[in-house]
């Protein structure tokens, strides 16, 4: 009687602590989650304006899938080259100013994918936000 009393308080608590750690998961919308992963690449060029260093990491991290650290040396290389060339699409190699205004999560993608809006250097821009895979340029 005594077991089952432990392993039914154990369950308890463990369903308990599981509600509590699933609430801080979702407690950022994806629209949250995206408009900050956006703010944060952007940031990072503005702070790190001539680095090519680890002062970019984050944000070519960020950008190429959702991550603060891509640890294979190999798929990171990859995603800094390809992170220049979409700073040169959008016209971004130098950020002086921006401000993310919008984030729309688009209905049934799977995984979830927003639309993230805003300005840079004054510029207008439109975001494609796949949850953990690379952000793109709408057009």
């Amino acid at each position: 009687m005594k077991g089952l009393v432990i392993t039914l308080v154990t369950v308890g608590l463990l369903v308990l602590v599981g509600r509590v750690a699933l609430r801080e998961y979702t407690r950022f919308s994806e629209q949250d989650q995206a408009k900050g992963r956006v703010t944060a690449i952007l940031q990072g060029i503005r702070d790190n304006v001539d680095d090519r260093g680890l002062g970019l990491q984050t944000p070519v991290c960020m950008w190429a899938a959702g991550v603060l650290l891509i640890s294979d040396a190999y798929e990171l290389g990859r995603a800094s080259d390809q992170f220049d060339d979409w700073r040169r699409e959008g016209d971004i190699w130098k950020v002086s100013s921006f401000e993310v205004t919008g984030a729309e999560l688009q209905p049934g993608s799977v995984p979830p994918l927003v639309i993230v809006s805003g300005t840079v250097n004054g510029k207008p821009f439109k975001l494609r936000v796949p949850k953990g895979d690379t952000i793109s340029w709408i057009r």
